[in-house]
């Protein structure tokens, strides 16, 4: 059954003129919102350019950015060997929160392949309970966690070990002055 071009052409029409209306009310309402002024770092440039010609290699936009564009940058530069996956994404965020867009990178998408990528366990101390709740957290944030907890370990050791050469070298003077 054939359409009626002039019904199709109408129907198009109408469907510009929401679309018009819609872009119409949108800047209204973004004129109301004070958006906060987001930069780009001086490191993001160099994370970002192979992220564009990876784009432009695969005739996919960089930016705005699909959520699924940047999963497959992040999980073959990952299957590359390439440790970026965090540093990448939050390039990519701050790209888009630049030029005040959606961030692709906080999607179910990106972080499923972020989960798979960054590998961070638990922290030794923390109780059964806090460890499966830990799995739960963003990557990025385990990492950060994680990170911090192995910081705090290495100066918890560093200062341990302090203490007991201090406590050794004290007995050894004690016994120096107890045989002279």
């Amino acid at each position: 059954m054939n359409a009626n071009p002039l019904t199709a052409e109408i129907a198009r029409a109408k469907q510009l003129e929401t679309v018009a209306m819609y872009e119409r009310n949108e800047a209204a309402l973004a004129e109301k919102v004070t958006r906060p002024v987001a930069a780009l770092s001086e490191g993001d440039q160099p994370i970002l350019i192979p992220f564009a010609q990876w784009a432009t290699q695969n005739r996919v936009r960089y930016c705005p950015a699909k959520p699924t564009t940047v999963a497959a940058f992040i999980a073959e530069r990952a299957h590359l060997g390439e440790q970026v996956a965090l540093d990448t994404a939050a390039a990519i965020a701050r790209l888009h929160d630049v030029h005040g867009l959606s961030n692709p990178v906080a999607t179910a998408t990106v972080a499923a392949i972020l989960d798979a990528i960054v590998k961070c366990d638990p922290p030794r101390s923390w109780p059964k309970e806090d460890k499966a709740r830990f799995s739960l957290l963003p990557a990025d944030i385990r990492e950060v966690i994680g990170r911090r907890e192995r910081e705090r370990d290495r100066a918890l050791r560093r200062q341990q070990n302090e203490l007991r050469q201090g406590t050794a070298a004290e007995s050894a003077k004690s016994k120096e002055a107890t045989n002279g």
